[in-house]
């Protein structure tokens, strides 16, 4: 994912919206916008709000689609809605970080989008697979770092699943699932220790997992010793897995929290 790091000139910021025609008004003495959402009720009860009142986090440059109630909402799908009839979903795919070539994969209920209308509500995948498999080396270290991916995608308002010594055929449905939104994995790679992925697997996951996945994820981590030896480089790589929007191999650090 690239960070912009040059700062546009203001002057060129304010030409570039005059020309988009893109008019929002606050009135500093009422604290608020000076127009209504065009969406009214839909984006909620205060018709003067902005993506949520979380300016910090939220976008909306363009008045497109958004989340309903301003953030993803912590259930398996989230909501979004657009705003005009006929919004993108290239905009749309760009907002919930998922690939627009799988939009009929992971949309419900698709439609074409000549036909998305001023306030239609649509579902998008909200889940996020945390696999812990026990044992691990140092696992006095590697379980709280496990609660803190917990805490960390939660906050982002996913609806995130926690399990401990799945096996393969899990995994696979776990991928399957028409809610998934990202993966991850914490494990021991050490073909020697008995319970990981790789031992109880027997490498019968890699090859079968690009099969029953429906759409490329938002996300997904593999946080595993000797993850950079063993073929896990053939599916995920450190500058973005094939499937997914972003993806990382962790092969001997503890990696930032989240995606």
């Amino acid at each position: 994912m690239k960070t912009i790091k040059n700062v546009v000139p203001l002057a060129v910021a304010v030409a570039f919206f005059a020309a988009l025609n893109v008019q929002a008004y606050f009135d500093p003495s009422v604290g608020r916008w000076a127009s209504r959402d065009p969406i009214q009720e839909q984006g909620g009860l205060n018709l003067y709000g902005f993506v949520g009142n979380d300016g910090i986090n939220g976008l909306d440059l363009m008045g497109l689609w958004h989340w309903k109630n301003g953030k993803r909402d912590g259930k398996p799908r989230a909501i979004v809605i657009p705003d005009k009839k006929g919004d993108s979903y290239s905009d749309l795919a760009t907002l919930v970080s998922l690939d627009s070539t799988d939009v009929k994969q992971w949309l419900k209920t698709w439609k074409p989008n000549s036909e998305v209308k001023v306030c239609d509500e649509f579902t998008v995948p909200n889940t996020v697979y945390i696999d812990f498999l026990k044992p691990i080396h140092a696992e006095w270290f590697w379980w709280p770092y496990s609660q803190g991916e917990i805490n960390k995608f939660t906050s982002q308002g996913y609806f995130v699943l926690y399990n401990e010594n799945v096996d393969s055929v899990t995994v696979l449905n776990q991928l399957s699932s028409p809610n998934i939104f990202g993966f991850e994995n914490i494990a021991d790679g050490d073909l020697n220790q008995p319970g990981t992925l790789q031992t109880t697997d027997n490498f019968g996951l890699r090859p079968n997992i690009k099969s029953v996945m429906r759409y490329k994820l938002g996300g997904l981590k593999m946080v595993q010793c000797f993850g950079g030896v063993l073929p896990w480089y053939n599916l995920v790589s450190q500058n973005g897995y094939y499937w997914a929007s972003v993806g990382y191999v962790h092969v001997w650090d503890a990696p930032p929290h989240g995606f």
